[in-house]
């Protein structure tokens, strides 16, 4: 296997340059689930298309931290 195409926090060329493996599309769809199931008050990810790939991931990991951290 070519360990080059695999995303992985250890992969320096894939994962390092954004900070994750989602695809812009796939952040996208994190992030309008978000504000559906959030809604404005609770904190709404906005302008979710015009964002760069790494301030996405940052703002949903962002959000998302104290769901997964307890």
């Amino acid at each position: 296997m070519n360990n080059e195409k695999v995303c992985s926090p250890s992969n320096e060329v894939i994962y390092k340059q954004d900070g994750t493996c989602f695809t812009k599309e796939a952040l996208i769809r994190i992030a309008n689930v978000w504000n559906k199931s959030h809604g404005k008050s609770n904190g709404e990810i906005k302008n979710v298309a015009t964002k760069s790939k790494t301030k996405l991931w940052n703002e949903i990991n962002k959000k998302m931290y104290k769901f997964c951290h307890g």
